[in-house]
């Protein structure tokens, strides 16, 4: 369901979705959606009292998207594109080569280059993910056996996934999921999410001893939460 509230001086779209659940939940997304997730069964007017009541974080966050230069959901990836790489914003660069029959990705001369018989956008992007998604891998499973040490605990299982809400996620039978655009965030922001999850391993809740776990191997977790918070949307493609 479609709804719209002013607040301040802008009308605020909303996405209403209505779900199996007690309590009512409002996301902001980038480029500025505002998305309710409501009990089913709740009257218009509710909903619309309910977001207006939080009308001064909504505004909060808004400006915060537009602070941080939200990015478009398509974007060019085209030569001069800047994109993350643990932390570091390296330049696109795209050479067309009609001899090569796959696109190649790769970092050289400090600039992350690809190497392409198409111009085709959802071609290069597909390129593009699937060479973070071999880097994560490879640089998430080194820190995961690194800090399986002082949690005494290892994952049965380590995948890299698209996820478009969460970064991690651990299931019951002990798997980790990371989310591939995690490679893309600062060193010291992967370890956050990376000890978040393998917490996860010892308590499947966020209880006071979960965050006193992740606490006791990250003291500064919670400014790293923050960053991430407010950071993650220009990590993607």
């Amino acid at each position: 369901m479609k709804l719209s509230v002013t607040c301040g001086d802008d009308k605020l779209d909303l996405e209403v979705v209505f779900r199996k659940r007690k309590t009512m939940e409002i996301q902001v997304h980038p480029p500025g959606t505002v998305k309710v997730i409501v009990p089913a069964g709740t009257s218009k007017q509710a909903i619309l009292t309910a977001v207006k009541s939080k009308e001064n974080w909504l505004t909060k966050k808004l400006n915060e998207l537009k602070d941080m230069g939200c990015l478009p959901a398509e974007r060019e990836l085209v030569t001069g594109a800047s994109l993350f790489y643990l932390g570091s914003n390296y330049q696109l660069e795209v050479q067309k080569a009609s001899n090569v029959k796959v696109i190649s990705v790769r970092l050289q001369q400090g600039k992350l280059l690809v190497v392409t018989p198409t111009k085709d956008q959802g071609k290069i992007k597909e390129a593009l993910e699937q060479w973070y998604r071999k880097k994560a891998a490879v640089e998430i499973c080194e820190r995961v056996q690194y800090y399986a040490v002082p949690l005494n605990k290892a994952p049965a299982e380590i995948k890299i996934k698209h996820q478009k809400r969460r970064w991690g996620s651990c299931t019951g039978a002990g798997k980790l999921l990371f989310n591939w655009r995690c490679i893309m965030a600062p060193g010291h922001i992967l370890d956050y999410v990376i000890v978040h999850e393998m917490c996860h391993l010892h308590y499947m809740n966020h209880s006071k001893d979960f965050w006193g776990l992740v606490g006791s191997i990250i003291p500064d977790y919670k400014e790293r939460r923050e960053w991430l918070k407010k950071n993650g949307v220009l990590l993607d493609l």
